[in-house]
């Protein structure tokens, strides 16, 4: 199965969530593909350094992340789209019609931007996304 999770900018929500998916991912064997996107991304940005902080936390490391746009290409290969927010995905499926039946949001309510707020918004952040995705089917062992 071939998983993205998508944000606004690829640098903090969906890298975060990509890094955790992965360590389930190789923890289960699952052999699922997963990455992540942004929707407004700016091409070759790094992680925000406050989310490699949250990740590093937990033994994960996002020190080589390069933030990538969303595609046509994407969509065609990923079987699973989740997006952080209602809006992202109301906003992923009006873009890429041929993505309504593969979009959803990883959680019950949305999960707010971290971007540029506090450490401690970025480490809750962090541990919303790790319940969400824990909870997810696809990561079930």
């Amino acid at each position: 199965m071939t998983i993205y999770f998508i944000c606004t900018g690829n640098t903090c929500r969906s890298p975060m969530a990509q890094a955790i998916a992965e360590h389930l991912n190789h923890e289960y064997e699952l052999g699922h593909k997963i990455f992540s996107r942004g929707i407004a991304a700016d091409k070759g940005a790094a992680a925000a350094f406050s989310a490699i902080a949250a990740a590093e936390k937990h033994a994960l490391d996002l020190s080589a992340h390069i933030a990538a746009q969303l595609t046509d290409a994407d969509i065609e290969r990923a079987d699973m789209l989740y997006t952080m927010t209602a809006q992202q995905r109301d906003a992923l499926t009006a873009c890429f019609p041929h993505a309504e039946g593969k979009t959803q949001t990883i959680a019950t309510q949305d999960i707010g931007d971290p971007f540029m707020q506090s450490d401690e918004v970025y480490m809750h952040t962090f541990s919303t996304l790790q319940r969400a995705i824990a909870d997810a089917e696809e990561f079930k062992p």
